[in-house]
């Protein structure tokens, strides 16, 4: 048999400045801000340096029969000193790792004309999320 990986095409220079691979699973139920820090200090090597804290995206859902659309949530608007999500942050500011209860997230940006393929961004996304759902 030959490469079972699939092709995609290869752009020299597309017009793309920033990835994004994610995916979205029920609550981890009791996850706090110290099982992040504990992630973060445990299964991230040293180039990420940085840690911030924001606002939880919001989780969207395919609908499926009558209604086949993504779901549209309601507005929310939130008061207070949490915020649901933290995202780790590398020395270069051109990846960029974000949980939360209900998501994890892997996105590279374009710095200085850098360009990654679509195989790299996801062979990143794959091993951080493997080590995030070993470390749960």
């Amino acid at each position: 048999m030959g490469n079972s990986h699939p092709t995609f095409p290869a752009f020299d220079n597309p017009p793309v400045i920033e990835k994004v691979l994610g995916v979205q699973f029920q609550p981890i139920a009791n996850i706090s801000y110290g099982h992040y820090g504990w992630f973060w200090k445990t299964r991230l090597d040293e180039s990420w340096i940085k840690a911030q804290d924001a606002p939880m995206v919001v989780d969207q859902f395919e609908r499926f029969g009558d209604k086949l659309a993504w779901g549209v949530p309601e507005p929310k608007i939130s008061f207070g000193a949490g915020q649901d999500r933290v995202m780790f942050i590398n020395g270069n500011d051109d990846r960029l790792i974000q949980i939360q209860s209900t998501r994890f997230l892997y996105n590279w940006k374009k710095l200085k004309g850098d360009h990654r393929s679509f195989v790299d961004i996801y062979l990143q996304f794959h091993k951080h999320f493997l080590s995030f759902t070993d470390f749960l």
